[in-house]
């Protein structure tokens, strides 16, 4: 029979959470007609989603408020989403103000929220920090969620120069987010081992996961995608190609310069110069 709003606004949650971002877009524009106030809010989600990987920030703003107010109470992802793209300041006091209502793994991702936010600030401990907390007060249910902490986790062990650490991190994310058909979070991770194959000077096994990493997210102008581009650069490095390094590097200052408020790029591009 035909599909109705419903069944392409569920589409389209699939499709962002699975990474596959024109599904998501396409799907997006077909959910029409009135919908489940909760489902509303998801789409609006999606749409924010979508809004943020083209680099469109106000318009992921518009979409987060929508998903806010769709919902009587609002939605718990929606008030997290929403906080989160105002800062930590905004994260804490909300965690603050709902934590006696949440369940487990929602305080978990308020966690994740600020220990992702102090990661961007370059503060590997707080990150961890928050971030450990998170792991000890998810419900274990959500697998998704515990993937997404574990590789979170990997990330700031890399970061921390604790090699051993991360590899265990990101072996558990990896498997948790396979079992999830999280494609988008998977191709975060092995962009992770990437970087951990490059420390150990395997520079093949780093440009192989960088670029197939690249393929499956598409070219989408975001902080991870130009962490991929300085990763592929340091693969050139350690295989002591310095020419193709120099040459690589005004491209990577434009790129990396659109995203100067993110620390761990601007490190990762300052230690490559």
């Amino acid at each position: 029979g035909e599909r109705d709003g419903r069944w392409h606004a569920l589409s389209a949650w699939w499709a962002e959470q699975a990474g596959v971002t024109e599904r998501a877009a396409a799907e997006l524009t077909l959910a029409a007609g009135e919908l489940p106030s909760r489902l509303a809010a998801r789409l609006e989600l999606v749409a924010a989603e979508l809004a943020r990987r083209r680099g469109d920030r106000e318009g992921e703003h518009v979409h987060l408020e929508r998903a806010v107010a769709a919902t009587e109470p609002a939605f718990a992802d929606a008030e997290l989403a929403l906080a989160n793209w105002s800062g930590p300041g905004a994260l804490t006091v909300l965690r603050r103000a709902r934590t006696k209502g949440w369940s487990g793994d929602e305080k978990a991702r308020s966690l994740q929220l600020l220990g992702l936010a102090a990661l961007n600030r370059g503060s590997c401990t707080a990150a961890a920090t928050a971030l450990r907390a998170a792991l000890r007060t998810a419900s274990g249910k959500n697998l998704r969620l515990l993937g997404e902490i574990h590789a979170d986790l990997g990330c700031t062990a890399i970061l921390s120069e604790q090699g051993a650490v991360a590899d265990r991190h990101l072996t558990l994310a990896e498997n948790l987010l396979e079992r999830c058909g999280s494609r988008r979070t998977v191709t975060l991770v092995r962009a992770n081992r990437a970087v951990l194959a490059c420390d150990r000077l395997d520079w093949r096994s780093c440009r192989d996961l960088t670029i197939a990493a690249r393929d499956l997210r598409g070219a989408l102008d975001d902080a991870a995608t130009w962490l991929g581009e300085v990763e592929l650069a340091r693969a050139e490095l350690a295989r002591g190609d310095v020419a193709a390094v120099r040459a690589l590097l005004p491209g990577l200052e434009e790129g990396v310069g659109r995203h100067g408020g993110h620390a761990t790029l601007m490190q990762s591009l300052a230690a490559l110069r």
